[in-house]
């Protein structure tokens, strides 16, 4: 039982170190992200692009706004939520 809660403590801290340390990186590394328009020019020179890409690139000044705000709070706030207690689930 102690193995088990160390390992869910310890997949915790990853999953953790890679949302958080994905956030900081935007925001100490590039200057884009500093920017609340970043997402537009993200969407035009991704990697991957998906079928989507095309749309969300064309979405408006600030539905970005909002993306980048929303990607900041998911990547450097909610991660703290791992550390919560957590429910026991049911059965």
């Amino acid at each position: 039982m102690l193995v088990l809660v160390l390992v869910l403590w310890l997949l915790r801290w990853l999953l953790f170190r890679l949302e958080f340390g994905a956030g900081l990186i935007k925001l100490r590394g590039d200057p884009c992200w500093r920017n609340p328009a970043c997402l537009h020019y993200h969407h035009e020179t991704q990697p991957l692009p998906g079928p989507l890409s095309w749309f969300f690139h064309h979405l408006p000044g600030p539905v970005h706004r909002v993306e980048v705000a929303a990607n900041h709070v998911a990547q450097l706030v909610v991660p703290f939520a791992l550390f919560t207690p957590q429910a026991p689930s049911p059965g």
